[in-house]
């Protein structure tokens, strides 16, 4: 900076010295004022805004009015000897976003903000549509309704892989594959990668057993297994997250649901 200064003397006016400095105090000063002025609470989240960490927050305790048992109530799925059990929500929310308010309402320009809630019960396969107020901090039950199947949340995917996993004669058939392509054995399920999507009834009509066909209304997924090689295996297991239960095994590449070793066949959606 002396430097800086000692060369402007000698090339520029005076005046011209004082503005340049004038202007280099002032952009400082806006420099060091503004973390100062970030440092305090940030906007209330208003119209369009997505919901904020707070408005999540009380939202989702606002979900305990849609729920007919308590947070903490699990289903266990029945073990194959020598797996672990694994067990799941008795009730899933699935989905929590802001309420899309109607083009009247916009129009006024300002509104009270509102959030959706969806919750899945799987004890009669029922998806719960509720409606959190922020002004109110009251939730209302929409409607209630069967066969609507919103996209899967992380949770219900993290069922479904430990599910598959859990499954005996999926599990000896994936481990088999497993080894032929990698030369290593299967020990985790971390060593491969599940693409978990929502299975709907009628998506293959000719290889659908009846277990599979009461995806119509069970909530199911089906999943895509990959090695750490991005080596995809030939087993295409549907999941039922209502019975928890690997329902079939579809073969990736073939015509007809696959048997699995030992004997052992999910045709019909037994374990």
């Amino acid at each position: 900076m002396r430097n800086l200064l000692h060369i402007l003397l000698r090339v520029l006016p005076r005046w011209s010295i004082i503005v340049f400095l004038v202007l280099v105090l002032a952009s400082a000063g806006v420099a060091l004022a503004a973390p100062a002025s970030q440092l305090g609470a940030s906007a209330a989240s208003a119209g369009l805004d997505p919901l904020s960490p707070d408005e999540q927050a009380r939202a989702l305790a606002g979900a305990a009015a849609l729920r007919s048992v308590s947070a903490a109530a699990v289903r266990t799925a029945q073990a194959d000897p020598g797996q672990v059990a694994v067990t799941a929500p008795a009730e899933e929310l699935v989905l929590l976003e802001r309420h899309q308010e109607s083009k009247d309402v916009m129009a006024a320009g300002a509104w009270a903000r509102r959030a959706d809630l969806f919750l899945y019960r799987y004890a009669d396969d029922t998806l719960v549509h509720g409606l959190y107020d922020y002004a109110t901090g009251q939730t209302t039950v929409i409607e209630e309704v069967q066969g609507v199947q919103l996209p899967l949340s992380d949770g219900e995917r993290a069922t479904a892989i430990a599910l598959a996993f859990a499954d005996t004669p999926l599990h000896a058939q994936m481990a088999d594959e497993y080894r032929l392509i990698t030369g290593n054995a299967l020990t985790s399920a971390a060593q491969l990668d599940f693409r978990v999507f929502n299975y709907h009834a009628g998506s293959n009509p000719e290889m659908e057993t009846p277990a599979v066909q009461a995806c119509a209304i069970n909530r199911c997924a089906q999943l895509l297994i990959l090695t750490d090689q991005n080596v995809t295996l030939r087993a295409l297991p549907i999941v039922n997250l209502s019975t928890m239960r690997v329902v079939s095994v579809l073969p990736f590449d073939v015509g007809q649901p696959s048997d699995v070793q030992n004997g052992h066949t999910h045709s019909e959606g037994g374990n």
